[in-house]
């Protein structure tokens, strides 16, 4: 499979985004039979058409350009591995427990949490990562190299079934991946012991300098195909100006090389030296620091809501029960909730209290669960040190309360002159006693402060995917219009040819 020159061993490797792109597009018409069970793209359609039922989202990254994919998209690896997720795999074993789906669907979760878990393998970026399987490989980590050695054995047994004509057939990709797996666990092997690095971030052999580079020719200006040599001139030229190679920008389908171009302007650097004898230097430009979009939530006291007509006080909670997968959100943004207000605090007290707290209610090893925690079971990671966070019913039920008055009133509100978040907290403060709640991670002199905190933060995450999937469904209903006009103009054109 590999071979050596002038005693150094080659590794032949594939690209590893864009074979778990084909995995995706191969699914699309081939099923997956391993050790007899069938891995099928239908059962993930299912889920999709499942979530798009329910006001809230348990795969909430899936849009409909995942599943029909023009052919651009099907380059587009991000869809492909937005696909192929850990957060897929929790919403389809959580709608098969709700008897959503088939039941012969797990398998096809399971597969899509391995091929997660593979590709997180593959695809490590930095030297210290939260989730297990997105940490560079090193001597230590055993689990990983066993995981490696599994795989290529496991991807061996892989067959496939043509969906049109029922009959076996080879593709392609399959030996590719094989090859690819194996490739970097000996090539790591060979840099952890034999050149004793400290560890191999293994998305290093993924990166493709020369694509990145073409991705930004074509994105600047205009985005052009088919440039004239003239205007690739030119082009290449504005992009050693402003030194954007290490910048795709947005909507490409390569992701940033997350190094100066591989070193080579530091190269260059060092062979002008030598060459020159001399000590003058280039300016280099680092790399953007990463920006982190942090919500900065302002706790709003009912005084300090601007002055409106307040709505009539309606008893919202008794008026109807949530469906079970929103219900299962509510409990899963709860944990979310409970963290960001252990983060708030300097107090001593809430943060004993948290952290007993903490210890005592996980999704960890647990075998019984409420109907509202069967979303947070599956999502939780079972390698995890702590888990996800699992909201005390108190808090549950608080924010289930508050789901119901936004379902009930947030259209009639978007559509209002004032704040949207403030509207919606005057509501809850007027329907809901936020007295008859307690937090069990809060002491008792932060209470009122940090209910009204957990009140005002889940009304922002609530309208913020209220207005996500309502600019999704305003896109499509463009796309439909100018689709619609293009056919009309085309007829007519063929009517006037015609004559």
């Amino acid at each position: 499979m590999f071979f050596g020159v002038l005693g150094e061993r080659v590794y032949m490797l594939y690209d590893v985004p864009h074979i778990f792109k084909n995995i995706r597009n191969n699914l699309l018409t081939y099923n997956f039979v391993i050790d007899g069970k069938v891995v099928s793209f239908k059962y993930i359609r299912q889920m999709f058409d499942e979530d798009q039922k329910s006001n809230l989202r348990l795969a909430t990254k899936l849009t409909k350009y995942h599943f029909e994919l023009l052919p651009f998209k099907k380059m587009n690896v991000r869809l492909a591995t937005q696909l192929l997720s850990h957060s897929t795999a929790a919403a389809m074993r959580t709608y098969v427990h709700f008897g959503r789906i088939d039941v012969q669907a797990l398998d096809t979760a399971d597969f899509v949490e391995k091929i997660d878990q593979l590709f997180d393998i593959l695809n490590s970026m930095t030297a210290k990562a939260e989730r297990k399987w997105k940490k560079p490989l090193r001597l230590r980590e055993v689990e990983h190299f066993d995981f490696l050695r599994d795989s290529i054995d496991w991807i061996g047994r892989w067959t496939f079934i043509n969906l049109a004509s029922g009959k076996e057939k080879k593709l392609p990709f399959h030996s590719g991946l094989q090859q690819t797996v194996n490739g970097v666990l000996l090539a790591t092997w060979d840099l952890l012991t034999k050149f004793e690095f400290s560890y191999v971030l293994t998305a290093r052999f993924n990166q493709d300098a020369i694509e990145n580079f073409f991705a930004c020719i074509r994105a600047k200006g205009r985005n052009n195909d088919t440039r004239t040599c003239t205007e690739y001139e030119q082009s290449v030229k504005h992009l050693a100006v402003n030194w954007l190679l290490q910048h795709p920008e947005g909507k490409t389908n390569c992701e940033d090389d997350a190094d100066t171009f591989l070193t080579v302007m530091e190269h260059m650097k060092s062979i002008r030296r030598n060459a020159d004898d001399t000590d003058g230097s280039i300016p280099a430009t680092g790399l953007p620091s990463d920006l982190h979009n942090v919500a900065d939530v302002t706790v709003v006291a009912a005084s300090q809501i601007a002055c409106h007509e307040p709505s009539t006080i309606t008893d919202w909670p008794d008026l109807f029960e949530l469906s079970e997968v929103d219900s299962n959100v509510v409990a899963y943004i709860c944990g979310y909730l409970c963290m960001k207000v252990n983060a708030r605090t300097d107090c001593s007290k809430c943060q004993s209290l948290y952290d007993n707290y903490r210890q005592h209610r996980s999704y960890l090893e647990e075998t019984e669960f409420g109907s509202h925690e069967v979303y947070g079971h599956f999502r939780n990671f079972n390698w995890a040190k702590h888990g996800l966070q699992k909201p005390s019913f108190s808090l549950y039920s608080l924010c289930s309360s508050v789901e119901k008055i936004v379902q009930m009133n947030i259209e009639a509100v978007v559509s209002g002159r004032y704040s949207v978040a403030a509207k919606l907290l005057d509501i809850v403060l007027q329907a809901v006693d936020l007295q008859t709640f307690e937090l069990e991670s809060v002491c008792s002199a932060h209470q009122k402060q940090q209910l009204i905190y957990v009140t005002n933060l889940y009304l922002r995450l609530r309208i913020f995917h209220f207005v996500k999937i309502r600019n999704r469904e305003l896109k499509d209903m463009e796309i439909l219009r100018k689709n619609k006009a293009v056919t009309k103009k085309n007829r007519k054109l063929d009517k006037i040819s015609h004559r």
